[in-house]
């Protein structure tokens, strides 16, 4: 009888233990990301011509990706779009969020095709290539396989406050959706 005892104390003293570790090191993760967080995309914008234009593109897809992940992020989106933009973005967003999903995606490639730039229209055309996957908001795990897209894309982008944001987006192609079996992207996103 001792030792049964004896036995569920230490397998309860384990237990704790490495309960504890486990909670140490979610925090630390969770520190981590916090001071990420708080930073955002750090593509400048502000930069003129056909490379302030790229890293608006490059920055927006970035705040796009960290804000269906965490509500955080939600404040880096309008530092790369415009009001008009985020309020779109938002509506995805929170539709998602309604379903109880959220969206994870990585941008494995983009290509700037075309810029062009005039008083009236700043447009650059992009080809682009993204794997994504629907999360439970609850538990954090996939509940679909990692899908591959490709679009081609138009950014309309504007000059406000001195740095280039994007207005508007538009399909210049009708996307094209694949499915990977079994799928070459992980949660975590390595």
């Amino acid at each position: 009888m001792n030792l049964k005892k004896g036995m569920s104390i230490l397998m309860l003293v384990s237990l704790l233990f490495l309960l504890g570790c486990q909670k140490k090191a979610e925090e630390n993760k969770v520190a981590e990301n916090k001071d990420q967080e708080i930073k955002g995309p750090s593509h400048d914008n502000t930069l003129p011509g056909e490379e302030g234009m790229k890293n608006t593109i490059l920055g927006y897809n970035q705040a796009v990706m960290d804000a269906h992940l965490s509500d955080r992020h939600l404040k880096f989106i309008k530092k790369y779009a415009s009001e008009g933009e985020v309020k779109r973005v938002f509506v995805f967003i929170n539709t998602d969020r309604e379903k109880g999903v959220a969206m994870a995606m990585k941008l494995n490639k983009i290509t700037f095709d075309n810029i062009s730039s005039s008083e009236k229209l700043n447009a650059v055309d992009t080809s682009e290539h993204w794997d994504f996957h629907n999360l439970d908001i609850k538990t954090g795990k996939p509940i679909e396989p990692v899908r591959e897209m490709r679009y081609k894309l138009r950014y309309i982008l504007v000059k406000e406050d001195n740095k280039w944001v994007v207005a508007k987006l538009k399909e210049r192609e009708k996307a094209v959706i694949g499915e990977y079996m079994p799928p070459r992207w992980s949660v975590t996103g390595k």
